[in-house]
C-alpha cells in the first residue's frame, strides 16, 4: 500500500467547481491504490469521505482568492518566491505533524507545484502534476482588454508560461485534461497522459429521471427553462452569468434561467433564478429544457458539459465549452461564439422539440465515454509505473 499526497489551493469538498470535483474524484481513486491524503486549506472543515485523509494547510495567503491567485501571479511574474516559501513551510508542518512520508506527490495547482516538487524530492518520491488547465492561457484571456500596458501584460503571460514549463520539465509525469492543453507546452522529454474530465454518468441520469426534484424558489415548472452550472467566483463563469443575466434572459422573458452553483451573482432580472450550490445536481437538471455554456475564456475540459450530456440535455455552447470533447456542431450541441448566435440557437431549440430530442439523445450517448470509472483506469497504469 502506498501513501499518495495531493496538494490543492482550496478545499475540494464540497466541490464547487470542475477542478474541485476532479481533485476529489482523484482522491477517491487514489484511495483504491493506498492511503489518499488531500492537503488543502481545510481550516477545520472535515469532509464526510472516510476513505480520504485530509491535511490542513490553511494560511491567510491560501484562504483568500486575491492572494492565492492574483497576488501569487504578480509575485511569480516578478520572480519573487516568498509565497512559494510560505506554502512550502505550511505543507511541511502539516506533513510532519502526521509523520507522513509520501510515496507519490501530486500537484493540483500551479501555486503549490514548487512545494509539491520539493516535498517529492525530499521524500525520494515521484512528482506528478494533474494539469487542469494551461494556466497561462487563462491569465492571458483574463488580462486581454483590461487597461494594462501590452508590454506588462505580455510579460506576465510569458513568465507564467515559463513557470508552468519549468514545473512540467521537473515532473516525473503529467496528466493533462485535454489534447489542446498539451499543445501549449514542450513535452519532448516529458512522460504524460491525457485523462479527460468525467461525470457520474449513471448517478446524473438517475437523479434527472427521479420524480423527487428539490424545490427551487420561484420556479414555474410550466415554463421552459435554461440552466447554467458553475462556480461564480471563477471569472469565466462569472462573465458567462452576466451574459445570461444582461443579454440572453431579457430576450426571452417567457423563459426561466437557472444559475446553479456556488456564489451565484445577485440579479434583479425577474426570470433568472439563483438557487446556488445543490447536492443533487442531476435532480435539478431535471427541471431544464436547454443547457447553456456561454464561456468566452478558459481552457481544459468543462465538467458542466459532461453533466449536461449525462442528463441528456440539448446544449448551446461556445467553442471554449467544447475544448477537449468530441462534440460536433449540429449533432451533439449547437456551437456559437457570439451572444447573438447563442440567442438564435436558443430560439431554434425552443421551437423544435425534435431538435431538442435529437441533440439531447446524441449528447447522452457521447457522454457514456466520460464516466469517471472508465476514464480513471489510466491512473492505475500510470501510478503503477511511477511507484
Amino acid at each position: 500500500m502506498v501513501d499518495i499526497l495531493q496538494l490543492h489551493r482550496k478545499p475540494p469538498y464540497p466541490p464547487g467547481s470542475g477542478a474541485d470535483r476532479r481533485v476529489w474524484e482523484c482522491g477517491k481513486k487514489f484511495a483504491e491504490l493506498g492511503t489518499s491524503w488531500v492537503a488543502a486549506p481545510w481550516d477545520g472543515d472535515t469532509p464526510p469521505e472516510e476513505t480520504v485523509e485530509t491535511l490542513d494547510i490553511a494560511t491567510p495567503w491560501l484562504n483568500s482568492k486575491v492572494s492565492r491567485i492574483y497576488f501569487w501571479t504578480l509575485l511569480m511574474a516578478a520572480r519573487i518566491d516568498i509565497l512559494n516559501e510560505i506554502f512550502l513551510e505550511r505543507c511541511l508542518d502539516a506533513i510532519n505533524s502526521k509523520g507522513l512520508e509520501p510515496d507519490l506527490v501530486v500537484s493540483e495547482c500551479p501555486q503549490l507545484s514548487p512545494a509539491a516538487l520539493t516535498i517529492a524530492r525530499r521524500s525520494d518520491a515521484p512528482f506528478l502534476i494533474n494539469k487542469h488547465n494551461a494556466e497561462f492561457r487563462v491569465v492571458e484571456q483574463f488580462l486581454d482588454g483590461r487597461s494594462i500596458p501590452k508590454l506588462v501584460r505580455d510579460s506576465i503571460v510569458d513568465r507564467h508560461q515559463e513557470f508552468e514549463q519549468r514545473m512540467i520539465d521537473n515532473a516525473d509525469a503529467v496528466v493533462f485534461m485535454s489534447e489542446s492543453d498539451c499543445e501549449s507546452f514542450d513535452l519532448s522529454s516529458t512522460t504524460y497522459s491525457v485523462i479527460p474530465n468525467g461525470t457520474d454518468y449513471s448517478k446524473i441520469g438517475t437523479e434527472k429521471s427521479s420524480t423527487q426534484h428539490p424545490s427551487i424558489g420561484g420556479l414555474d415548472t410550466s415554463k421552459q427553462s435554461c440552466v447554467f452550472v458553475g462556480a461564480y467566483d471563477y471569472d469565466p463563469n462569472k462573465d458567462a452569468a452576466q451574459i445570461i443575466i444582461n443579454e440572453i434572459a431579457p430576450t426571452y422573458p417567457e423563459m426561466q434561467f437557472l444559475l446553479i452553483g456556488r456564489n451565484p451573482p445577485s440579479t434583479d432580472q425577474p426570470n433568472v433564478l439563483t438557487p446556488g450550490f445543490v447536492d443533487d445536481l442531476g435532480a435539478c437538471l431535471g427541471y431544464a429544457d436547454i443547457a447553456l455554456c456561454p464561456l468566452s475564456m478558459g481552457s481544459g475540459t468543462k465538467l458542466k458539459m459532461l453533466d449536461y450530456m449525462a442528463a441528456g440535455l440539448p446544449i448551446v455552447t461556445t467553442s471554449v465549452g467544447i475544448q477537449g470533447l468530441s462534440v460536433e456542431d449540429g449533432e451533439t450541441a449547437l456551437v456559437r461564439d457570439s451572444t447573438a448566435g447563442i440567442i438564435e440557437a436558443i430560439e431554434q431549440l425552443t421551437t423544435s422539440k425534435s431538435l431538442r430530442d435529437d441533440l439531447g439523445s446524441n449528447a447522452q450517448e457521447l457522454g457514456k465515454q466520460y464516466d469517471w470509472g472508465n476514464l480513471f483506469e489510466e491512473y492505475d497504469r500510470l501510478i503503477g509505473r511511477l511507484v
